[in-house]
């Protein structure tokens, strides 16, 4: 213990004998061992994993660096998907050529040119239905049959002769024509010539598909028509029919549809405009509604609902 002496200087007791001598001023540092800041192993502290760490002296689970989501390159992903596209296109041929192969599908256009001619009579019906479904080729119709209905079927694969179904019920007949289903691509042959007896009264309804319909009706006796047209031009020939009061629908498709009125019967047609455009000539116009100079001033009358698709719509009178 040093002790101090007011005015004089200050006195230290000697380091004790054990105590090991300060190094000298150039001697080296004596060695430090530090504390391992990792636990030790065995314990109930785990091995850190790749790029973790501990916290010093917390037993707990090592905390991982978070995961950074795997990149894909944009050229790799289009590859595969053509790769993969290239392969199901493959697949999806290979099946065709084998069904063909086998015959359980028919190539188009591979056979002669046949020609078919069929009736059908009223069978004591006194009026009648016809639903027309065509989905492919040209159609046309006329009057002047002595039976309900007389066809003319062209094709070149015996696999598309038409479907023809006809019943009675009570005096009403109900026939329908129909094109068989299957595939239609190549060169191929379908035209359908049917002719229907004037003095029945007839409530068409027409399904067309791909190809040009000349719709003739005139001659006729109309009491209801509906035509749905498709891809092609549709002519509509209403002058010259026999009516009491004809209420319609005409939806176009793709391509132009021309129709002729009477003169001699009121006409109205009410047209929604699509993505074409439309001719009217002869009628006067209110809106969207044109009728013609007879409208309202006789018993018998047409009015149609036309909606038109993708092309031009001509009313001539």
């Amino acid at each position: 213990m040093a002790t101090q002496i007011s005015g004089q200087p200050e006195h230290l007791e000697p380091p004790p004998a054990d105590r090991p001598a300060p190094p000298g001023p150039n001697a080296p540092m004596p060695p430090y061992n530090y504390p391992n800041a990792m636990p030790p192993q065995g314990t109930y502290y785990q091995q850190p994993q790749p790029g973790g760490y501990y916290y010093p002296g917390v037993p707990s689970r090592p905390v991982m660096r978070p995961p950074y989501p795997r990149q894909r390159h944009p050229v790799a992903i289009g590859l595969a998907l053509f790769f993969g596209g290239v392969i199901f296109l493959t697949v999806l041929a290979g099946v065709f050529f084998s069904l063909f192969a086998l015959n359980i599908l028919d190539w188009p256009g591979r056979g002669p040119l046949v020609t078919e001619t069929r009736t059908v009579a009223l069978d004591n019906a006194t009026q009648a239905n016809v639903e027309i479904h065509k989905g492919i080729g040209n159609l046309i119709v006329n009057s002047g049959a002595t039976d309900l209905m007389s066809g003319t079927y062209s094709f070149n694969n015996t696999r598309w002769r038409p479907e023809i179904n006809y019943s009675v019920n009570g005096t009403t007949g109900n026939l329908i024509l129909r094109q068989p289903d299957g595939p239609f691509f190549g060169s191929f042959h379908y035209d359908w010539d049917l002719r229907f007896k004037s003095g029945t009264p007839l409530d068409f309804r027409f399904d067309l598909g791909v190809g040009n319909a000349n719709l003739n009706l005139s001659g006729l006796t109309l009491t209801g028509l509906n035509i749905q047209a498709g891809v092609g031009n549709t002519d509509i020939n209403l002058a010259g029919i026999t009516t009491t009061t004809l209420n319609g629908n005409i939806n176009g498709g793709v391509g132009s549809i021309t129709i002729r009125v009477p003169q001699d019967i009121g006409v109205q047609l009410v047209i929604n405009q699509g993505l074409g455009q439309i001719h009217v000539n002869g009628l006067r116009a209110n809106g969207n509604t044109y009728t013609n100079d007879a409208f309202g001033k006789t018993a018998n009358s047409i009015r149609l609902n036309i909606s038109s698709g993708v092309g031009e719509i001509t009313i001539n009178q």
